[in-house]
Protein backbone atom coordinates (compact mmCIF):
# COMPACT_ATOMS: atom_id res chain seq x y z
CA UNK A 1 0.00 0.00 0.00
CA UNK A 2 2.39 2.82 -1.03
CA UNK A 3 1.35 5.66 1.95
CA UNK A 4 2.67 8.74 1.36
CA UNK A 5 5.95 9.91 3.49
CA UNK A 6 5.81 13.94 2.97
CA UNK A 7 8.00 16.27 4.47
CA UNK A 8 6.91 19.43 5.50
CA UNK A 9 7.73 22.21 4.12
CA UNK A 10 9.25 23.65 7.40
CA UNK A 11 11.74 20.88 7.95
CA UNK A 12 12.87 21.45 11.74
CA UNK A 13 11.33 17.98 12.98
CA UNK A 14 10.48 17.97 16.66
CA UNK A 15 11.21 14.66 18.73
CA UNK A 16 9.62 12.76 15.85
CA UNK A 17 6.04 13.46 15.37
CA UNK A 18 3.79 12.45 12.97
CA UNK A 19 0.66 14.40 11.64
CA UNK A 20 -1.89 12.07 9.90
CA UNK A 21 -4.37 13.85 8.36
CA UNK A 22 -8.21 11.49 7.21
CA UNK A 23 -9.85 12.88 4.69
CA UNK A 24 -13.03 11.01 5.91
CA UNK A 25 -16.48 10.95 4.25
CA UNK A 26 -17.75 12.51 7.23
CA UNK A 27 -14.67 14.29 9.18
CA UNK A 28 -11.70 15.75 8.15
CA UNK A 29 -9.43 15.04 10.80
CA UNK A 30 -6.09 15.63 11.94
CA UNK A 31 -3.98 13.99 14.34
CA UNK A 32 -0.37 14.83 15.82
CA UNK A 33 1.72 11.88 16.83
CA UNK A 34 4.79 11.32 19.37
CA UNK A 35 5.85 8.62 16.88
CA UNK A 36 8.90 8.04 19.34
CA UNK A 37 6.79 5.35 21.60
CA UNK A 38 5.96 1.73 20.82
CA UNK A 39 2.38 2.87 20.99
CA UNK A 40 2.44 6.40 18.99
CA UNK A 41 0.47 8.86 21.49
CA UNK A 42 -2.06 12.03 20.48
CA UNK A 43 -0.25 15.19 21.14
CA UNK A 44 -2.89 17.51 18.84
CA UNK A 45 -5.82 16.66 17.13
CA UNK A 46 -8.55 18.60 15.38
CA UNK A 47 -11.64 17.98 13.27
CA UNK A 48 -14.15 19.28 11.11
CA UNK A 49 -16.95 17.93 9.79
CA UNK A 50 -16.94 18.61 5.93
CA UNK A 51 -19.53 15.97 5.21
CA UNK A 52 -18.27 14.68 1.92
CA UNK A 53 -20.09 12.16 1.09
CA UNK A 54 -23.53 13.79 2.17
CA UNK A 55 -26.13 13.57 -0.84
CA UNK A 56 -23.58 11.53 -2.45
CA UNK A 57 -24.18 9.34 -5.82
CA UNK A 58 -21.99 6.28 -6.88
CA UNK A 59 -19.85 7.88 -9.54
CA UNK A 60 -20.96 11.84 -9.22
CA UNK A 61 -18.96 14.73 -8.09
CA UNK A 62 -18.63 16.00 -4.82
CA UNK A 63 -20.84 18.26 -3.50
CA UNK A 64 -19.02 21.53 -4.04
CA UNK A 65 -19.56 23.30 -0.91
CA UNK A 66 -18.34 20.31 0.70
CA UNK A 67 -15.52 20.12 -1.70
CA UNK A 68 -13.93 23.96 -0.61
CA UNK A 69 -14.74 23.49 2.95
CA UNK A 70 -12.74 20.02 2.85
CA UNK A 71 -9.66 21.64 0.74
CA UNK A 72 -9.96 24.85 3.10
CA UNK A 73 -9.51 22.45 6.14
CA UNK A 74 -6.82 20.13 4.71
CA UNK A 75 -5.07 23.47 4.07
CA UNK A 76 -5.24 24.28 7.42
CA UNK A 77 -4.33 21.57 9.03
CA UNK A 78 -1.24 21.11 6.79
CA UNK A 79 -0.46 24.62 7.51
CA UNK A 80 -0.85 23.68 11.73
CA UNK A 81 1.41 20.26 10.50
CA UNK A 82 4.38 22.85 9.64
CA UNK A 83 4.21 25.50 11.87
CA UNK A 84 4.39 22.50 15.28
CA UNK A 85 7.40 21.57 12.73
CA UNK A 86 6.24 17.47 12.30
CA UNK A 87 8.94 15.34 10.76
CA UNK A 88 6.37 14.18 8.29
CA UNK A 89 2.83 14.39 7.15
CA UNK A 90 0.87 11.38 6.01
CA UNK A 91 -2.63 12.34 4.23
CA UNK A 92 -5.19 9.56 2.85
CA UNK A 93 -8.91 9.85 1.50
CA UNK A 94 -11.18 7.69 1.90
CA UNK A 95 -14.75 6.13 0.83
CA UNK A 96 -16.33 9.18 -0.79
CA UNK A 97 -13.36 10.75 -2.53
CA UNK A 98 -12.96 6.74 -3.69
CA UNK A 99 -16.14 6.98 -5.31
CA UNK A 100 -16.41 10.52 -6.88
CA UNK A 101 -16.03 11.05 -10.22
CA UNK A 102 -13.75 13.69 -9.27
CA UNK A 103 -11.89 12.05 -6.27
CA UNK A 104 -8.56 12.30 -8.21
CA UNK A 105 -8.74 15.88 -8.65
CA UNK A 106 -9.84 16.45 -5.45
CA UNK A 107 -6.58 15.27 -4.27
CA UNK A 108 -4.18 16.77 -7.19
CA UNK A 109 -6.01 19.90 -6.08
CA UNK A 110 -4.56 19.70 -2.71
CA UNK A 111 -1.50 18.59 -4.03
CA UNK A 112 -0.97 21.51 -5.70
CA UNK A 113 -1.80 23.83 -2.92
CA UNK A 114 0.21 22.36 -0.50
CA UNK A 115 3.01 19.92 -1.77
CA UNK A 116 1.11 16.78 -0.13
CA UNK A 117 -1.18 14.48 -2.08
CA UNK A 118 -3.46 12.57 -0.31
CA UNK A 119 -3.75 8.80 -1.05
CA UNK A 120 -6.70 7.44 -1.58
CA UNK A 121 -7.54 4.17 -0.12
CA UNK A 122 -9.45 1.28 -1.71
CA UNK A 123 -12.14 -0.37 0.56
CA UNK A 124 -9.87 -3.64 1.59
CA UNK A 125 -6.89 -0.92 2.27
CA UNK A 126 -9.01 0.79 4.56
CA UNK A 127 -10.03 -2.07 6.18
CA UNK A 128 -6.68 -3.84 6.28
CA UNK A 129 -5.85 -0.32 8.14
CA UNK A 130 -8.74 -0.80 10.88
CA UNK A 131 -7.44 -3.85 11.30
CA UNK A 132 -4.17 -2.55 12.09
CA UNK A 133 -5.47 0.04 14.28
CA UNK A 134 -7.94 -2.47 16.08
CA UNK A 135 -4.11 -4.66 16.60
CA UNK A 136 -2.29 -2.00 17.82
CA UNK A 137 -4.70 -1.32 20.73
CA UNK A 138 -5.25 -4.60 21.49
CA UNK A 139 -2.04 -7.01 20.92
CA UNK A 140 -4.34 -10.46 21.37
CA UNK A 141 -7.44 -9.40 19.59
CA UNK A 142 -9.03 -12.24 17.38
CA UNK A 143 -12.46 -12.24 15.95
CA UNK A 144 -13.79 -9.34 13.33
CA UNK A 145 -13.08 -5.67 13.45
CA UNK A 146 -16.24 -3.53 11.97
CA UNK A 147 -15.53 0.36 10.96
CA UNK A 148 -18.79 2.29 10.42
CA UNK A 149 -17.81 5.52 8.86
CA UNK A 150 -20.17 8.03 6.52
CA UNK A 151 -19.86 6.61 3.30
CA UNK A 152 -19.16 2.50 3.87
CA UNK A 153 -18.66 -0.23 6.13
CA UNK A 154 -14.96 -2.23 6.47
CA UNK A 155 -14.90 -5.46 7.92
CA UNK A 156 -11.50 -7.57 8.64
CA UNK A 157 -10.88 -10.71 10.50
CA UNK A 158 -8.13 -10.63 12.82
CA UNK A 159 -6.62 -13.77 14.42
CA UNK A 160 -2.50 -14.19 14.89
CA UNK A 161 -1.55 -10.61 15.22
CA UNK A 162 -2.89 -10.01 11.80
CA UNK A 163 -6.46 -9.81 9.04
CA UNK A 164 -7.21 -12.88 7.21
CA UNK A 165 -9.84 -11.55 5.25
CA UNK A 166 -11.46 -8.21 4.30
CA UNK A 167 -14.50 -6.69 3.26
CA UNK A 168 -15.89 -3.35 1.89
CA UNK A 169 -19.17 -2.53 1.86
CA UNK A 170 -21.37 0.66 0.84
CA UNK A 171 -23.11 1.19 4.45
CA UNK A 172 -22.04 4.58 6.02
CA UNK A 173 -24.18 7.22 8.28
CA UNK A 174 -24.53 9.51 4.85
CA UNK A 175 -24.91 7.06 2.27
CA UNK A 176 -27.24 5.29 4.27
CA UNK A 177 -28.77 6.76 6.87
CA UNK A 178 -31.10 8.75 5.50
CA UNK A 179 -32.66 6.02 3.42
CA UNK A 180 -32.99 4.18 6.70
CA UNK A 181 -34.82 6.52 8.41
CA UNK A 182 -37.57 6.11 5.86
CA UNK A 183 -37.48 2.54 5.49
CA UNK A 184 -35.44 0.72 8.06
CA UNK A 185 -36.57 -2.78 7.01
CA UNK A 186 -35.50 -1.76 3.36
CA UNK A 187 -32.03 -1.12 3.97
CA UNK A 188 -31.41 -3.76 7.16
CA UNK A 189 -32.28 -6.00 4.37
CA UNK A 190 -29.67 -4.74 1.83
CA UNK A 191 -27.23 -4.95 4.92
CA UNK A 192 -28.12 -8.80 5.90
CA UNK A 193 -27.70 -9.79 2.20
CA UNK A 194 -24.55 -7.79 1.97
CA UNK A 195 -23.21 -9.69 5.13
CA UNK A 196 -24.02 -12.98 3.88
CA UNK A 197 -22.36 -12.80 0.88
CA UNK A 198 -19.04 -12.10 2.78
CA UNK A 199 -17.95 -15.51 2.62
CA UNK A 200 -16.25 -16.90 6.34
CA UNK A 201 -17.69 -13.52 7.95
CA UNK A 202 -19.35 -15.03 10.41
CA UNK A 203 -17.54 -15.92 13.98
CA UNK A 204 -16.93 -19.17 14.85
CA UNK A 205 -16.01 -21.04 17.86
CA UNK A 206 -12.09 -20.03 17.70
CA UNK A 207 -13.35 -15.98 17.16
CA UNK A 208 -15.96 -14.21 19.87
CA UNK A 209 -15.09 -10.80 19.52
CA UNK A 210 -16.69 -7.98 17.17
CA UNK A 211 -14.47 -4.83 17.68
CA UNK A 212 -16.63 -2.02 16.89
CA UNK A 213 -14.36 0.95 15.10
CA UNK A 214 -15.20 4.44 13.67
CA UNK A 215 -16.20 7.71 15.45
CA UNK A 216 -20.29 7.05 15.61
CA UNK A 217 -19.30 3.60 17.46
CA UNK A 218 -17.27 5.33 19.97
CA UNK A 219 -19.99 7.75 20.47
CA UNK A 220 -22.42 4.43 20.74
CA UNK A 221 -20.25 3.58 23.59
CA UNK A 222 -19.55 7.11 25.31
CA UNK A 223 -23.53 7.28 25.49
CA UNK A 224 -23.43 3.71 27.13
CA UNK A 225 -21.57 4.69 29.66
CA UNK A 226 -22.89 8.09 30.61
CA UNK A 227 -26.03 5.77 31.14
CA UNK A 228 -24.34 4.00 33.27
CA UNK A 229 -22.73 6.77 35.59
CA UNK A 230 -19.29 6.04 34.19
CA UNK A 231 -16.45 8.30 32.30
CA UNK A 232 -17.69 8.92 28.77
CA UNK A 233 -14.33 8.70 28.06
CA UNK A 234 -13.38 5.31 28.65
CA UNK A 235 -14.46 4.09 25.64
CA UNK A 236 -11.25 1.77 24.77
CA UNK A 237 -11.51 -1.21 25.69
CA UNK A 238 -15.11 -1.49 26.92
CA UNK A 239 -16.25 -4.73 26.65
CA UNK A 240 -20.40 -5.78 26.72
CA UNK A 241 -21.97 -9.08 26.49
CA UNK A 242 -23.60 -9.16 22.75
CA UNK A 243 -26.96 -9.85 25.32
CA UNK A 244 -26.49 -5.90 26.85
CA UNK A 245 -24.86 -4.57 23.69
CA UNK A 246 -28.25 -5.78 21.90
CA UNK A 247 -30.66 -4.43 24.66
CA UNK A 248 -28.80 -1.02 24.65
CA UNK A 249 -28.41 -0.67 20.90
CA UNK A 250 -32.31 -1.61 20.65
CA UNK A 251 -33.15 1.43 22.75
CA UNK A 252 -30.81 3.49 20.89
CA UNK A 253 -31.74 2.89 16.79
CA UNK A 254 -35.86 3.20 18.28
CA UNK A 255 -34.98 5.99 20.02
CA UNK A 256 -36.29 5.34 23.12
CA UNK A 257 -37.88 8.14 25.33
CA UNK A 258 -34.72 9.91 27.13
CA UNK A 259 -32.45 8.90 25.23
CA UNK A 260 -30.54 12.63 23.81
CA UNK A 261 -31.10 13.20 27.85
CA UNK A 262 -28.17 10.44 28.11
CA UNK A 263 -25.91 11.89 25.29
CA UNK A 264 -24.38 15.26 26.74
CA UNK A 265 -21.30 14.76 25.78
CA UNK A 266 -21.81 13.85 22.48
CA UNK A 267 -21.51 16.01 19.78
CA UNK A 268 -25.25 17.25 17.81
CA UNK A 269 -22.97 16.00 14.63
CA UNK A 270 -22.76 12.21 15.72
CA UNK A 271 -25.83 12.64 17.75
CA UNK A 272 -28.23 12.93 15.01
CA UNK A 273 -26.55 9.05 13.46
CA UNK A 274 -26.77 7.06 16.96
CA UNK A 275 -29.95 5.33 16.09
CA UNK A 276 -28.60 3.97 12.62
CA UNK A 277 -24.88 3.30 14.00
CA UNK A 278 -26.81 1.48 16.66
CA UNK A 279 -29.17 -0.69 14.13
CA UNK A 280 -25.92 -1.39 12.06
CA UNK A 281 -24.30 -2.53 14.94
CA UNK A 282 -27.06 -4.70 16.37
CA UNK A 283 -27.74 -6.25 12.60
CA UNK A 284 -23.88 -7.03 12.80
CA UNK A 285 -23.61 -8.87 15.98
CA UNK A 286 -27.08 -11.25 14.56
CA UNK A 287 -25.28 -11.46 11.41
CA UNK A 288 -22.15 -13.20 13.28
CA UNK A 289 -23.57 -14.63 16.29
CA UNK A 290 -20.80 -12.64 18.27
CA UNK A 291 -20.75 -13.29 22.07
CA UNK A 292 -19.36 -10.17 22.78
CA UNK A 293 -18.44 -6.65 21.43
CA UNK A 294 -15.52 -4.52 22.35
CA UNK A 295 -15.24 -0.55 21.67
CA UNK A 296 -11.60 0.29 19.97
CA UNK A 297 -10.50 3.88 20.47
CA UNK A 298 -8.22 3.34 17.60
CA UNK A 299 -8.84 3.12 14.20
CA UNK A 300 -7.20 3.76 10.53
CA UNK A 301 -4.91 6.84 11.77
CA UNK A 302 -3.16 4.07 14.64
CA UNK A 303 -3.56 1.19 12.03
CA UNK A 304 -1.46 3.40 9.58
CA UNK A 305 1.36 3.97 11.93
CA UNK A 306 1.17 0.23 13.40
CA UNK A 307 1.72 -0.96 9.79
CA UNK A 308 4.68 1.05 9.38
CA UNK A 309 5.93 -0.40 12.49
CA UNK A 310 5.63 -3.65 11.90
CA UNK A 311 7.09 -3.40 8.28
Amino acid sequence: MPLNNNNPKNDKSTNGAVSVIDIGSNTVRLVIYDNNTENPAQIFTQREFCELGRNQKANNDLDPVARKYALDTVEKFIKISQEKSVQSIEAFATSAVRCAKDGQSFVEQINQSTGVLPVILSGEEEAELAACGVLAGFNDAKGVIADFGGGSLELARISNKKATSLWSLPFGTLSYGPQWKENPKAVNHELVSALSSCDGLAIGSDSTALYLVGGSFRALASAYLEKMDCSPDDVHGLRLSSEDAQLFFKSVSSKAKGFKKLTKNVVPRRLEHLPFAANVANVLIQQMAAKQVVFCAYGIREGLLYKRRSG
